[in-house]
């Protein structure tokens, strides 16, 4: 059971949009007070007046004023698209793997094309350029779980610096998100992250990303 100002603290601070908004003193806080009730009641196990919730949100706000930005201050130095692409996703087994690495070995992979290859857990998912989809379902006998065609990536670059910034990734992909960008995958390297997309949110996608380069 917590008290009401924490009950309220936890709330807010699992609403990303509101504690932004509260930071900046933009939250109104008597409709926001009215749509959390029932949570601040849940956590504190009995019953909670609005008003009460309006003036713990009062008191917050100092603290959450003083909290920084949930979106970081970037700036990228480069940012370039690579298409068209092909995803696959393939089921993660030992034939499986052994495919991939046999036909690492025979892409034309050149400092210019984009070539990735991630395994997780229980699935194996490959992106190349849509020229070498004969030789992928040459290598695989078996049938992919998925395939995305006419997908593009965009890649972004920045200084190692960022590295130990908090809410790089988040800053980049929520740009995207508000613009409703689908993000088939996220592929990335030391000082580099590439966004996999439809071939038709490119326009919007790239348009987006723009703002943040020097």
């Amino acid at each position: 059971m917590l008290k009401i100002i924490d009950a309220v603290r936890s709330v807010v601070s699992e609403d990303e949009v509101a504690s932004e908004a509260l930071r900046q003193g933009l939250l109104n806080l008597s409709a926001y007070a009215s749509q959390i009730l029932p949570q601040v009641e849940n956590l504190t196990w009995k019953s909670v007046k609005k008003p009460t919730i309006v003036v713990a949100l009062s008191r917050l706000a100092a603290e959450f004023h003083s909290a920084p930005s949930l979106l970081c201050p970037l700036k990228l130095d480069d940012l370039h698209v690579k298409s068209p692409l092909t995803v696959y996703s393939f089921e993660k087994t030992m034939a499986n793997i052994t495919h991939l690495r046999q036909l690492y070995k025979q892409l034309n992979n050149t400092p210019n094309q984009f070539v990735a290859a991630t395994q997780g857990s229980r699935e194996i998912t490959l992106i190349v350029p849509a020229e070498f989809e004969g030789q992928v379902a040459a290598f695989f006998s078996d049938k992919p779980k998925a395939v995305f065609s006419n997908s593009v990536g965009i890649s972004v670059s920045f200084s190692d610096q960022y590295l130990s910034v908090p809410n790089v990734i988040y800053t980049i992909l929520g740009t995207l998100a508000v613009h409703r960008v689908n993000v088939i995958e996220v592929v990335s390297t030391y000082t580099e992250l590439s966004v996999i997309i439809a071939q038709s949110d490119l326009e919007l996608a790239t348009r987006a990303l723009r703002k943040f380069l020097r």
